[in-house]
């Protein structure tokens, strides 16, 4: 795919986690000659079919998007998988398999339908590989662009969103929680325990006991977060819920709290780049901590609702809130002490889970893009393409008439504005400073007319523009 003319998709699903990384690679395509599209997911095949393009990197391939895998494909669009959450995957102890076992399309020609898959870490890369689940030719060990904003020169991008900055000039604690499974935002609790047993088959009893300890967790979590902002008066405390939580127990339990902040602007990135330390639940964020220099904590006793020893080999564990106040002391006072087996763990951890934290992970997909041949386009695609699009547009205007949530929209929106910025730092720390405008950032499509957040395209900036 070496030809200027020719247009990628990006999808995104989690912009608040994966916005930055998407544009950095968006930039280096965008130099080497390609067109890129931001497409935000919540739109699928409307914003998909709505233009034919060459390439779609997915950020995806499971049971639920096989179906547009399928359809991508007939419309004559080369299909790659940018996983942006390929890195750990718990293993619930119901089953001999791991959360991304459960997700895996079971029909392999329709898995065959991907021209390439871009892998994390060499773990997934040898699950995969042992497992049979794509094709030696398919599989890329390339790392992910996320892990790039933790290497120079990309980690100068990061600076807290608006005021936050000089807010927070004297650090903060992060607290970071992950239940959208028992606090989902866009969906009931019942619906969520509906699609793990029907879906993924776990059994009903199962399900009940797990989501019941979630609860107690999140509780607890909740509970520490204001004992410990009552205990360092002076000290602010951010605490960030999962993206596709529900903020009305954290608004309600932190309500009137002087330096307790319930916060979801930025991306991830910023606020670890930021904060003093980190206290996470069995989240990835340990690694992006670790990586960004700052001790990662949790709470003992959850470890066992799934396994996931990656995480659990880079976090610090304490027993109660009072012990947690012990090391934010430490931290603090500045002799805080990494743990030695936490030392090695970073080393082995980061080829395991991100093959390379070294600021290149981008260019390594980009390099594997630029081999990639479109497909000679025909009427067929045309048509099939058109077919497409029109009934995806049918239904997402029905879902708004009928059960659209406002909210699930703004969760997975981006702005133009938010891109804009992004792009502009990007720039600048590759020209060295230099403010010059480099590319042209302009919504796209004409579902932008219909109230839905725009296709954000990105090309290089030409005078004649």
């Amino acid at each position: 795919m070496n030809h200027p003319s020719q247009t990628i998709a990006i999808v995104i699903d989690n912009p608040v986690r994966d916005l930055p990384s998407c544009c950095l690679l968006a930039k280096q395509l965008v130099d080497l000659g390609y067109e890129v599209d931001l497409v935000p997911m919540y739109g699928g095949g409307a914003f998909l079919f709505e233009r034919h393009y060459d390439l779609v990197l997915l950020n995806y391939a499971r049971k639920n998007n096989k179906q547009m895998l399928v359809r991508l494909a007939r419309a004559g669009s080369l299909i790659a998988i940018l996983d942006t959450e390929g890195g750990v995957f718990g293993s619930y102890k119901e089953k001999d398999s791991n959360d991304y076992l459960q997700t895996v399309i079971e029909d392999e020609r329709i898995r065959d339908l991907i021209k390439e898959y871009f892998v994390w870490g060499e773990g997934l890369y040898k699950m995969l590989q042992d497992r049979k689940v794509y094709k030696p030719e398919q599989l890329q060990l390339t790392g992910t662009p996320r892990s790039d904003f933790y290497s120079t020169p990309w980690d100068q991008l990061f600076r807290l969103p608006g005021n936050f900055e000089s807010q927070f000039a004297s650090g903060f604690v992060l607290i970071t929680s992950s239940f959208p499974m028992v606090n989902p935002a866009f969906q009931t609790v019942e619906a969520e325990k509906k699609m793990m047993i029907e879906t993924f088959h776990y059994s009903e009893a199962f399900i009940e006991n797990l989501f019941k300890r979630l609860k107690n967790a999140q509780q607890m979590y909740i509970e520490s977060a204001l004992f410990l902002a009552q205990q360092f008066p002076q000290i602010p405390f951010v605490y960030r819920p999962h993206p596709f939580e529900d903020l009305k127990i954290y608004q309600k339990a932190f309500a009137n709290q002087k330096n307790l902040f319930l916060i979801k602007e930025g991306v991830i990135g910023q606020w670890l780049s930021k904060c003093l330390c980190l206290i996470h639940f069995e989240s990835s964020t340990s690694f992006e901590a670790r990586f960004a220099g700052k001790p990662a904590f949790g709470y003992a006793g959850f470890q066992d609702i799934w396994d996931m020893p990656e995480i659990q080999s880079m976090t610090e564990y304490v027993e109660t809130p009072e012990q947690m106040k012990a090391q934010i002391e430490k931290v603090i006072a500045g002799n805080y002490q990494i743990l030695p087996k936490i030392s090695e763990a970073i080393k082995t951890i980061e080829k395991q889970v991100y093959f390379r934290v070294d600021g290149k992970s981008y260019l390594r997909v980009a390099d594997r893009i630029k081999t990639f041949q479109a497909v000679p386009r025909s009427w067929s695609h045309v048509v099939k393409g058109s077919l497409y699009f029109t009934h995806q547009l049918i239904r997402m205007l029905g879902k708004r008439l009928l059960k659209w949530n406002p909210e699930t929209m703004k969760a997975k929106s981006f702005r133009l504005k938010e891109v804009s910025e992004i792009m502009q730092g990007l720039q600048r720390i590759s020209a060295s400073g230099s403010s010059e405008k480099a590319y042209d950032i302009q919504p796209r499509g004409i579902l932008r007319y219909l109230g839905f957040t725009p296709v954000v395209s990105i090309s290089r900036y030409s005078e004649h523009h």
